[in-house]
């Protein structure tokens, strides 16, 4: 009853500022979506979103529970707390007056009750042709949210940083992708999460049919020895997402790691937590990954 009479004070609220909005016409996660252009105010559950609106340079009026990634500062002083996905703060987006709600991932369940208050688009970045996606988000927000010069500059660079990558890691032999997790670690191959890294910078797969599970394929450290990769690139998702847990270079400091290619040679690159699981779909997080890559390939 509760939620019924949030909802209700809101969309009578809203409504009418969203009637005198200019739409247009942007591509979401789901397809084809008109929203309003130039919102005053939007708010953001999807993380992936809010790095890449923080790179566009886009302020917003309120601040999600928890960024996990300690770059982005796009929020005016004393932002108001949304709450999470999980719990959406319903009194202050009340207070807000949202004209659109982005959202994605843990956060795509909002879609039908946000999508009651004020349009609600689903951005987040899945899969297949992962960085067309992610560039077509800059793309879309940019002309959502009037910084369309912004967006380009930001395209051209993360062009320029590719091509970087791709020289980077040219001929340096085959690459396993690896996520801890408390001890546990997990394989990704070139249609997961990851396989931007295979299918576009380059990486050569050093174990090939790895199952495109959203934590990776469960493998042991038989299965690391086995394969023997020229390089490890790992991903701590305990230390991601502020867990405390065994670390991951903690994690791999056995015998069996110890014989492969990667580790004698000392290529084992461990990426920014945060950027490369919680933000590996925005515009930062992944330049960040970029640049690691170039560093550790050219090591």
């Amino acid at each position: 009853m509760l939620r019924s009479i949030l909802y209700g004070s809101i969309i009578s609220s809203v409504a009418l500022s969203v009637s005198f909005a200019e739409n247009i016409t942007i591509n979401t996660a789901f397809g084809e979506a008109i929203v309003p252009q130039n919102p005053e105010t939007i708010v953001v559950y999807d993380l992936l979103s809010l790095d890449t609106l923080d790179a566009l340079g886009v302020e917003l009026k309120g601040r999600p529970a928890n960024t996990y990634v300690d770059y982005i500062d796009n929020f005016v002083e004393d932002p108001i707390a949304i709450g999470s996905s999980s719990e959406p703060n319903y009194e202050a987006l009340i207070k807000m007056e949202p004209d659109l709600f982005v959202i994605g991932g843990g956060s795509s369940k909002l879609m039908e009750p946000l999508s009651d208050i004020a349009p609600t688009i689903d951005m987040f970045v899945r899969g297949e042709d992962h960085v067309d996606q992610m560039l077509a988000r800059v793309d879309d927000f940019g002309d959502i949210t009037g910084t369309e010069n912004n967006a380009a500059e930001l395209i051209a660079e993360f062009g320029v940083k590719m091509e970087e990558a791709k020289t980077a890691v040219a001929g340096k032999g085959t690459t396993l992708i690896l996520l801890t997790n408390g001890g546990k670690v997990s394989a990704f191959g070139n249609d997961s999460r990851f396989g931007w890294l295979y299918t576009d910078v380059g990486l050569l797969e050093a174990a090939e049919n790895i199952d495109a599970k959203n934590h990776g394929e469960s493998v042991s450290f038989e299965f690391i020895a086995e394969t023997n990769p020229d390089y490890i690139l790992v991903v701590d998702r305990s230390a991601a997402i502020g867990r405390e847990a065994e670390a991951a270079a903690a994690t791999l400091d056995n015998a069996l790691v110890a014989q492969t290619k990667a580790a004698q040679n000392k290529n084992i690159i461990y990426l920014s937590p945060a950027p490369a699981y919680v933000a590996g779909g925005g515009y930062q997080g992944m330049m960040i990954m970029l640049d690691e890559i170039i560093k550790g390939f050219s090591g």
